[in-house]
């Protein structure tokens, strides 16, 4: 467990973190909206009215949201998916974050260790030499992280350019009558498509529709980590769970960020109940992808079943300084939201308490 403690330490070092600058930028957006003594208004306003208001209002802040739109609005959640709508298509998705972050006064950040702090505080490297080496690969590690965050955002720009493309193609569809809706497009595999395109089918338009139905119950399916052979979806009614007793009190995972922190647990199992998250809240979820971000300035620790070292969540929890781990099996069963837990960034493991 040293081994993960301390690559956890190395990873907490690096700079220039695509993912951990959106929270960053929202939370400058929200700053603005504070420093105008508008937040308490702003966080009154339904989200479909709050863009009009921050350009009539707040015109510095709209103009922030306008400048990070121009830059990350390519972003959203479940950002892998082209029946997703982007930031900068429905900008109202960052306003539940930004009146988040409004109400939330909590400032601090991680500060970053030098190198030579790093390599003091390392367990696992016992001989000089190797204390040597790894002075020389942390420099290294840093750029690679960067450059993978990097080379992640613009690969996900790409696939909003084809989302924009499918966009056009399906408005050209229904106006020539090829699809009676637009959103059927989405459910359509290529070869579909183009014999659609070729030649009218109803059939496959039928089966458009039946997809499109049983698309809610699909989205939410969950797969394991690793699969042989045939992707079968996990059986809910099988999934662990956990009955505490005082000799049993903690499940385990891989620590991503070090730290130890006690409070009250979040169990959210969707975005879609992020109302539950208050400030000082450990999240306790799934996965978190790029539509998680924003809020993690209101967290003091996070769990995930899912992920790894360099994961989106252990990314972002590291540029915050949150205790993290990742990789705890069942964790979403084992609590639940207004648990008191305990959570070991430095072993990897939580525990009610």
């Amino acid at each position: 467990m040293d081994h993960y403690a301390d690559f956890a330490s190395i990873l907490s070092s690096c700079e220039d973190v695509v993912s951990a600058e959106i929270p960053s930028y929202l939370k400058e957006i929200s700053r603005t909206v504070q420093e105008h003594g508008l937040a308490e208004e702003f966080c009154r306003l339904q989200p479909d009215k709050s863009i009009e208001w921050l350009e009539e209002k707040c015109p510095e802040a709209y103009k922030q949201l306008i400048n990070f739109l121009k830059k990350h609005g390519h972003r959203n959640l479940g950002e892998f998916e082209v029946i997703e709508k982007s930031w900068a298509e429905d900008p109202t998705q960052l306003i539940p974050m930004l009146q988040a972050n409004a109400r939330n006064d909590k400032r601090a950040q991680n500060a970053k260790m030098t190198v030579d702090e790093i390599v003091r505080n390392l367990k696992s490297p016992k001989s000089r030499i190797t204390r040597y080496i790894v002075r020389y690969l942390i420099n290294k590690i840093r750029v690679a992280v960067g450059v993978r965050e990097q080379s992640k955002a613009e690969f996900i720009r790409t696939i909003n350019k084809i989302r924009l493309g499918y966009r056009a193609l399906a408005e050209q569809m229904v106006h020539h009558g090829i699809l009676p809706s637009a959103d059927l497009i989405y459910h359509l595999t290529f070869y579909e498509l183009g014999e659609i395109i070729n030649e009218r089918n109803p059939v496959l338009i039928a089966r458009a529709v039946r997809r499109q139905k049983l698309y809610p119950k699909w989205k939410h399916l969950r797969f394991p980590e690793l699969i042989y052979g045939l992707p079968v979806p996990e059986d809910a009614d099988d999934r662990k769970i956990a009955v505490f007793t005082d000799s049993d009190q903690v499940c385990k995972g891989t620590p991503v960020c070090t730290g130890i922190v006690r409070g009250r647990a979040c169990v959210i199992n969707s975005l879609d109940e992020i109302g539950q998250l208050q400030t000082g809240d450990i999240l306790i979820t799934y996965s978190t992808d790029i539509g998680w971000s924003p809020y993690f300035p209101m967290l003091s620790g996070l769990v995930t079943e899912l992920g790894g070292l360099v994961s989106h969540g252990a990314v972002v929890a590291r540029e915050y300084g949150l205790p993290c781990i990742v990789g705890v099996k069942d964790a979403t069963c084992c609590f639940k939201t207004g648990d008191f837990v305990i959570l070991n960034g430095h072993i990897g493991q939580i525990g009610k308490g």
